[in-house]
């Protein structure tokens, strides 16, 4: 295994070839639009979104689910890894095989997509690749055992952003669609610091466990209520 310094000098190069890779391939923009013209092109976008009352719900609920799983990431699965499992090649597993399966997810989503309900793939993504990550990690069963669930888990959550990619493009006119999608795309990452320092803060407080059991409740609170509440079945009709 490479020592420490080592893996941050190659993540430095791919860093490096992906700004490379970028700067020849995408052309430059001579537009120099003011902070006013910006602060109007967010302000349209954000009365936008307001309009539309299932992009606002879908951008507070992935706000939501954002801020739970970047304490997991920038917390949790350091800590197990390190308290519980005592391997940093399990830290590495867990991103790996998240990652790896939401890419397969993505794929096959966008492959057979059309001939589902976007309603209950999305109820289905929020109930199953969830709750279940944050048990499979609190009942401690062991490092196969938890990346066979975090597996099934980034299988189905790989079929969030193509779906809801599908949704915004039916809804918001072309004209206002790059407004929306990064108005939507800030709010839904915005609690990301956030996530990182409560959970710690709970970590530390409350302890490893007793935090991923109540992050699985949160979590499951979340899958629950598009089918509680109201408006969410929309996301099997277009906006006409």
């Amino acid at each position: 295994m490479l020592p420490g310094p080592a893996v941050l000098a190659c993540d430095a190069v791919f860093f490096l070839v992906g700004a490379g890779t970028l700067a020849v391939s995408v052309p430059g923009s001579t537009a120099t639009p003011g902070s006013a013209a910006y602060l109007g092109d967010l302000r349209a976008g954000l009365e936008r979104v307001v309009r539309d009352r299932l992009l606002l719900r879908v951008t507070l609920m992935l706000l939501f689910v954002n801020t739970l799983d970047m304490a997991a990431i920038e917390v949790f699965h350091p800590v197990y890894a390190a308290e519980v499992l005592r391997s940093p090649i399990a830290l590495g597993a867990f991103t790996g095989v998240l990652t790896g399966s939401a890419l397969l997810g993505n794929l096959l989503y966008s492959w057979l997509g059309h001939r589902l309900s976007r309603f209950l793939v999305f109820v289905l993504t929020l109930s199953a690749s969830g709750a279940p990550r944050y048990v499979a990690l609190a009942v401690e069963p062991g490092l196969p055992a938890v990346l066979v669930v975090f597996a099934v888990a980034g299988l189905l959550s790989g079929a969030l952003n193509p779906l809801l990619a599908v949704v915004v493009y039916e809804r918001v006119e072309p004209a206002m669609r790059s407004r929306v999608v990064g108005l939507t795309t800030a709010v839904s990452m915005g609690g990301t610091p956030l996530g990182a320092l409560l959970g710690g803060a709970l970590v530390d407080g409350v302890g490893l466990v007793a935090t991923l059991w109540a992050v699985a409740v949160l979590y499951l609170v979340a899958a629950v209520a598009p089918v509680v509440f109201g408006g969410w079945r929309e996301l099997d009709r277009a906006n006409d």
